[in-house]
């Protein structure tokens, strides 16, 4: 088992790992190119995904298979931990790059696809948020009171205590 708890020094910058927890297993049976090539991009990956948020846990899994005629299927099983989900992804090939490449692909598409779920369950970019429930009430009540005062003033009091007691268990805030 390689644990990068060390800091690692790329030709740009430094990358410090002792911030997450990085675990690859399975590296016995690789040449030593191989295991140096599925570090170097494990840490390039984890630079890219700990933008998206704290990665508390990144395990990488490689398995080889020796497949009809000498040839090696490598299979790479990638595991990431971020505080309130977790993702997985696997990828097998018979070139050693590729399917590292490959399931590192995976992985960022799932994360980057439950950000995006994520963003939008948030209300984020919808107008959704309180500050948006309250602007769009705000139109919707002063437009219904031009519309009361101008056609049935005797019932337009009715009607804005009731949206105001609406606005109240919409918005959460107390309107005066």
């Amino acid at each position: 088992m390689v644990s990068a708890d060390t800091v690692i020094k790329k030709s740009k910058k430094t990358i410090s790992a002792t911030s997450s927890k990085i675990h690859i297993s399975g590296v016995d049976n690789l040449r030593p190119f191989q295991q140096s090539s599925l570090e170097t991009t494990m840490n390039k990956a984890l630079s890219k995904l700990d933008n998206v948020g704290n990665v508390t846990e990144f395990k990488c899994y490689v398995k080889t298979f020796e497949e009809g005629r000498g040839r090696v299927k490598y299979s790479i099983h990638l595991y990431l931990v971020i505080p309130g989900s977790s993702f997985t992804s696997e990828q097998a090939d018979f070139d050693f790059n590729t399917a590292v490449s490959w399931a590192i692909k995976a992985l960022e598409k799932e994360v980057l696809r439950a950000k995006e779920k994520h963003k939008y369950e948030v209300g984020k970019g919808k107008g959704m948020n309180k500050r948006g429930q309250v602007k769009d009430f705000m139109i919707l009540v002063f437009l219904l009171i031009l519309l009361g005062l101008w056609y049935q003033p005797e019932i337009t009091k009715d009607i804005l205590g009731n949206l105001v007691e609406f606005g109240k268990t919409i918005t959460g805030y107390v309107i005066n």
